[in-house]
C-alpha cells in the first residue's frame, strides 16, 4: 500500500489543509491494518467461545459499555497528553490487543485482559480523532471533508479484507496479526509532522452525564444512541451470519474488498451532495434508504447474493452517515469551548446505546440462532439517525458570550 501523500490530498480536496492530511494519511495506513483483520474480529471471538453467539456479544456489550462510561476519563487524559500523544498511546494498547487475540486459546480465563487493551485504546484514540476532525474541518464543506476522509480509508482498506482472509487462509491468524501490529505502528508517523495540539477538557463524570442528558440535546443524543446500535449489527452480525452461511476467509475478505471499491464511487458524490443540498436534507434521504436496504440482507444465500447486498447496502449506509457526521461536526466544532464537551457527549451516548442493545440481542439468542432477524431491527434503527437534525445547534449563553468575545466561531 502507497502512502498517500500531501499532494495525493491536496487533489483529493481544493480544501485541503496540512492538519487533515496528517490526519488522513495516519488514518488510512491504520484502517488497512485494522482492515486486514477487523471482519475477522467477531468471528475469532465467536470460535473461542465454541459457536455461542450470546457470550460474543455479550463481550463487545462490555467493551462498547465500558468505553461509554469512562469517556470522560479519555477526555482527561486527551488533555493530559494533548491529541496526537492520545492517538499514539492508544496504539501500544491495540498492539496489546491483537497480541491477547492471537495467543487467546493459551490465556484461558485471562482472555479477559482483552477488556482492558480494548477499552484503553478506545478511550485515547476515538475522542482524540474527532476533536481533530472538528477541529480542523470546515463548516459548510464538512459533507465533503467527511467523504475524503472516508475515499482515503476505503482506498487504504479496499484490499485489506481480501489480504487478510488469504493470509488467514494459508497462513493463519498469527502471521496475519503479526503485519497488522507492524502497520500500526507506522500508521503513527504522519501525526508528528507538525506540532502537538492541546485541548482542555472540562467535566468530571457526574457533570459529563448531566451534559449528555440535557433536555435541549436529547434528540442528537438520542440519534448518536440509534447510530451506536445500528453499528452494531454492521460490526458484528453482517460478518457472524456470513461465516454461518459457510463462506470461506477469502471469499469473506473478497466480498468486503470489492464493496468498498465501489463505495468509494459512492462516497464522492454523496460527500458533494451533502454541502450541496444541506445535510439535513440528505440525511433524511439516506436514513430511509438505508432502512430499506438493511432487509436485503436477510435473503442472502451465496456469496455473489452477499457482494450485491453489501455493495446496495452501502450506498444506503453512506448516504445516511456522511451527512449524519457532517451535522455532528458542524455541532461539535462550532465553538472550541463545546467541541471536546460534545464529542465526549458523542461516546457516552454512541457505546452505552451499543453495549445495552447487544445485552439485549445476547438475551434473544439465547432462544434463537436466526441472526437474519436483527437486520430488519437495523431499519428501524437507521431512521432514528434523522432525529440528529431536530436539535438547534445549542451552546450554552454563557459559553457564547466567553467564545465571542474577541474571537469567531471555528469553521467560519
Amino acid at each position: 500500500m502507497a502512502l498517500l501523500t500531501h499532494g495525493h490530498l491536496a487533489r483529493l480536496s481544493p480544501h485541503f489543509n496540512k492538519e487533515l492530511g496528517e490526519l488522513y494519511a495516519s488514518t488510512a495506513i491504520r484502517g488497512f491494518a485494522i482492515s486486514l483483520v477487523g471482519i475477522f474480529e467477531p468471528i475469532y471471538i465467536f470460535l473461542f467461545f465454541d459457536r455461542s453467539i450470546p457470550l460474543t456479544l455479550l463481550y463487545f456489550a462490555i467493551v462498547s459499555i465500558l468505553f461509554g462510561v469512562l469517556a470522560p476519563f479519555g477526555g482527561k487524559m486527551l488533555t493530559r497528553l494533548g491529541i496526537k500523544h492520545a492517538m499514539l498511546w492508544s496504539v501500544p494498547f491495540l498492539f496489546l490487543y491483537f497480541l491477547a487475540l492471537w495467543q487467546i486459546e493459551k490465556l484461558g480465563i485471562f482472555f479477559l485482559i482483552l477488556i482492558p487493551f480494548h477499552v484503553m485504546h478506545n478511550l485515547l484514540y476515538w475522542p482524540a480523532f474527532h476533536i481533530d476532525f472538528a477541529r480542523f474541518s470546515e463548516q459548510g464543506k464538512r459533507g465533503k471533508e467527511v467523504g475524503v476522509a472516508n475515499i482515503v480509508i476505503s482506498l487504504a482498506s479496499a484490499f485489506g479484507p481480501l489480504v487478510g482472509g488469504l493470509v488467514i487462509t494459508f497462513f493463519g491468524f498469527p502471521e496475519l496479526f503479526a503485519i497488522v501490529l507492524a502497520l500500526l505502528f507506522a500508521s503513527t508517523i504522519p501525526l508528528f509532522l507538525s506540532q502537538e495540539i492541546k485541548e482542555e477538557y472540562p467535566d468530571d463524570f457526574t457533570q459529563a452525564f448531566r451534559e449528555t442528558l440535557k433536555k435541549n440535546r436529547r434528540a442528537k443524543v438520542a440519534a448518536l444512541g440509534f447510530a451506536g446500535a445500528e453499528f452494531a449489527v454492521h460490526a458484528y452480525i453482517w460478518p457472524l451470519y456470513l461465516f454461518m452461511l459457510a463462506i470461506s476467509f477469502e471469499e469473506l475478505g473478497a466480498i468486503i474488498s470489492s464493496a468498498l471499491v465501489i463505495g468509494m464511487i459512492f462516497i464522492y458524490f454523496i460527500g458533494k451532495a451533502s454541502d450541496k443540498m444541506g445535510p439535513e436534507k440528505l440525511l433524511t434521504i439516506g436514513s430511509i434508504l438505508n432502512a430499506v436496504f438493511w432487509p436485503i440482507k436477510m435473503f442472502v444465500r451465496t456469496p455473489f447474493d452477499a457482494f450485491l447486498a453489501h455493495t446496495l447496502h452501502n450506498f444506503g449506509s453512506y448516504s445516511a452517515f456522511i451527512p449524519f457526521a457532517a451535522i455532528f461536526y458542524d455541532w461539535a466544532g462550532k465553538y472550541k469551548t463545546t467541541r471536546d464537551r460534545l464529542v465526549i457527549v458523542r461516546e457516552i451516548a454512541l457505546n452505552v446505546s451499543r453495549g445495552v442493545f447487544l445485552l439485549f440481542l445476547a438475551l434473544v439468542f439465547l432462544f434463537t440462532d436466526n441472526l437474519a432477524i436483527v437486520f430488519l431491527m437495523a431499519g428501524f434503527l437507521s431512521l432514528g439517525f434523522i432525529l440528529m437534525k431536530e436539535d438547534p445547534m445549542e451552546i450554552d449563553p454563557m459559553e457564547i458570550a466567553k467564545e465571542t468575545a474577541g474571537s469567531v466561531p471555528e469553521g467560519s
